[in-house]
């Protein structure tokens, strides 16, 4: 009896000096995820938002809340060497594009981002059916890799171009058919050149395309706000936390990962503001593209960057 006694004891003391263990593991293994986590906890988040702005924008451009397609405001190139005899004319102040003959034309600047969510809406005209009309986004200038292109008309049966469920038929001939596409289901992306063709090579090679009320919507889709003429930009930072001050990153080379601009007047990138909400840069070069984005920083902590703008003087 006494020797049953004994073990009891034994087994109870066991137990304690377990469940002690038992505790100073736990906070132990608590006080390690508090104090190695505090640095995530309190860490340093972007600045919520920041608009870009020229001081001298040129006519037409987009207002921060607009995703409307401004030709006035891009320069336009040849598209995957297939830029041809064709004539590209612009009216109604920027909002309507007229592609005759045989001519693929890209944006010059990479300005537009493409999420999941992006639609695009226009109203697209054909007076005299070609091969290939057609509108997208594309991010390498490379006509034969991943269907980029979406074909709206033409004669041709494209296999690299994506078709159209809304597709314009020659009955449509000469007038207006609205055209509201979900490209981030075929294909995402930054950085990107918008995209238009009108592909007629055979004679008399005059088929027309006209593109008007061009305008990206849904949530992450953009169009850089107020991608514009100028030789100054403003920057206003939305802060989202208490810190100590933002720096200002830019860029020209739209293909480095690193934002290592230089010649800007204010200093190489990046330039320390302070802990000004409003800032103004000055001596942008003309013909040139500028990616800018902001960090917040609190003593020798740094945040990530903000999302990226871009601003440009013709």
């Amino acid at each position: 009896m006494l020797f049953i006694v004994k073990f009891i004891l034994l087994a109870i003391i066991y137990i304690l000096i377990e469940e002690i263990h038992m505790l100073r593991t736990t906070l132990f293994t608590f006080l390690l995820v508090f104090f190695f986590g505090l640095t995530a906890f309190a860490g340093l988040n972007p600045p919520a938002d920041f608009r870009l702005a020229g001081s001298e924008t040129g006519g037409g451009t987009p207002t921060n809340d607009s995703n409307s397609i401004n030709f006035n405001n891009l320069r336009l190139t040849s598209y995957a060497n297939q830029g041809g005899s064709g004539r590209v004319t612009i009216t109604d102040n920027g909002n309507t594009i007229q592609i005759a003959g045989n001519n693929w034309v890209q944006s010059e600047q990479s300005i537009y981002s493409i999420s999941q969510d992006t639609v695009l809406e226009f109203d697209f005209m054909s007076t005299r059916e070609g091969e290939i009309s057609g509108i997208g986004f594309d991010e390498d200038n490379n006509l034969t890799n991943d269907q980029r292109i979406f074909q709206l008309f033409g004669t041709q049966n494209w296999n690299q171009g994506i078709q159209s469920e809304q597709q314009y038929n020659a009955g449509d001939l000469g007038r207006w058919v609205h055209f509201a596409i979900p490209v981030g289901h075929y294909y995402t992306g930054k950085a990107m050149h918008l995209v238009l063709a009108n592909d007629h090579d055979r004679s008399p090679a005059d088929g027309t395309s006209y593109f008007k009320n061009v305008q990206l919507t849904g949530g992450g889709s953009s169009i850089p706000p107020d991608t514009g003429t100028s030789d100054t930009a403003t920057i206003t930072i939305l802060p989202r936390q208490e810190v100590d001050g933002y720096k200002v990153y830019y860029k020209t080379d739209t293909n480095s990962p690193s934002y290592n601009g230089t010649g800007l007047n204010e200093g190489n990138s990046p330039i320390d503001i302070g802990n000004r909400t409003s800032y103004t840069v000055t001596g942008l070069q003309k013909n040139t593209l500028y990616h800018f984005a902001v960090t917040a920083y609190r003593g020798n902590e740094e945040s990530g960057y903000s999302e990226e703008a871009t601003i440009i003087k013709h």
